[in-house]
């Protein structure tokens, strides 16, 4: 029944926004015709179904909104700290501040996040080492005694590598948290570029979901409240 509903909700979108062939040479960018809150609905293939507002999800050409029904991948955006949908694109921003249009420049709690990839994972793939808790103990387990675990940065298990070192140097931060059995979190952290960033991996469990995404560096004490967020809007998002 619900693959039924999936399929007339899908056929009904794309009466609006047909899928249609684009030129490669199409330049258009975020000024599209579409409205923010128009409900962009897929499946991940073996899992939910998604309604998902286009400003979170959005940058697809209207003539590309509905051509993907059924996929493997899918990525979304937003501000922290109220959960809102980006304005402009935010890979075409530096350090993830922008002030737009109508709202306040951005303080130093405001940013976006990108969620750059959200997929079906289960439990079966830690042989796979596609979780965070298989990265961890498939590098403590080949090089043994390399690696210091220390509790730091609210809770977070910083991992250090006692052999690091390269020309020239590379300063990356790798953290985990496995605490909690319906989270895993992973965040490696590069403090010393150009745009500070932290790349984290977010499993979880109980929906059997991998997010990877990225935040700025400056905002890595707020790990909880971030990964929090995700969840919410991944929850807030699923049709049930």
């Amino acid at each position: 029944m619900a693959i039924v509903t999936l399929v007339w909700a899908t056929a009904a979108l794309s009466d609006e926004y047909p899928c249609k062939p684009v030129s490669p040479d199409d330049t258009r960018t975020r000024s599209l015709p579409i409205d923010p809150d128009y409900l962009v609905k897929f499946k991940l293939v073996d899992g939910p179904a998604f309604a998902i507002p286009y400003g979170y999800y959005g940058f697809a050409l209207p003539e590309k909104v509905n051509c993907q029904p059924l996929r493997d991948v899918f990525s979304f955006n937003f501000w922290m700290p109220d959960l809102r949908a980006p304005k402009k694109d935010p890979y075409r921003l530096a350090y993830f501040r922008v002030q737009e249009d109508g709202r306040p420049k951005p303080g130093p709690d405001d940013y976006i996040v990108q969620a750059s990839f959200v997929k079906r994972v289960t439990d079966a793939d830690y042989a796979k080492h596609k979780l965070p808790s298989s990265w961890l103990f498939t590098w403590l387990g080949v090089y043994d005694n390399r690696f210091l675990l220390r509790p730091e940065v609210n809770g977070l298990l910083r991992v250090i590598d006692l052999e690091a070192g390269s020309s020239p140097a590379v300063n990356t931060e790798d953290y985990v948290r496995l605490a909690d059995p319906r989270e895993e979190i992973r965040l490696e952290c590069h403090p010393d570029t150009l745009n500070p960033t932290c790349r984290y991996e977010f499993y979880l469990s109980d929906l059997q979901i991998l997010i990877t995404g990225i935040f700025p560096y400056d905002a890595l004490a707020q790990w909880r409240q971030i990964m929090t967020a995700n969840r919410t809007l991944i929850e807030r998002w699923i049709v049930k």
